[in-house]
């Protein structure tokens, strides 16, 4: 009888024991499932900063009145594109650009670019990144020979400035 008993009490322990280690191996799938979850939406935030950043540099390149002149003289203009699912009600995120041409006159003429992505609404955003940038807009090499500027919309500058 006693050997029953024994038997009864190892075994429970046993079970116990796999219980815990059952329990901790879930616990760490839980939290690696969270960070990977955490990193592809900064992931998305970023590649939505980024295709700011190209469409500011497109509309530049190819609209010679973009951006348009900034209320009471700023030097700043700001745009901001939303992306929408194939239903197109349901808001997957935002792309925000701030262009600043406070630095477009020579000798710099250059313009400085921040652009935000969000994933999810501005209000309750999943994720957010940003990057900030400076782009060449002189027209004429810059060592005065009065040849094309081969560097013409092309990024002089990049900052990646990571998830806020």
């Amino acid at each position: 009888m006693k050997r029953r008993g024994s038997a009864l009490i190892i075994c429970l322990l046993l079970i116990s024991a796999l219980l815990i280690l059952a329990l901790t191996f879930l616990s760490q799938h839980a939290s690696e499932s969270q960070a990977t979850r955490r990193w592809t939406l900064a992931h998305q935030a970023r590649e939505l900063a980024r295709a700011g950043l190209e469409d500011a540099r497109a509309k530049l390149a190819v609209d010679i009145r973009f951006p348009p002149p900034s209320p009471a003289n700023s030097t700043v203009y700001v745009y901001s594109e939303d992306f929408y699912a194939n239903d197109g009600t349901t808001l997957l995120g935002t792309f925000e650009v701030e262009i600043d041409s406070a630095l477009q006159a020579p000798p710099y003429e250059v313009l400085r670019l921040r652009s935000r992505g969000w994933i999810g609404p501005r209000q309750e955003p999943t994720a957010i990144y940003e990057l900030r940038a400076e782009i060449d807009i002189a027209q004429e090499n810059r060592n005065g020979n009065g040849a094309v500027n081969p560097g013409l919309w092309q990024w002089t500058q990049f900052s990646d400035l990571g998830g806020i």
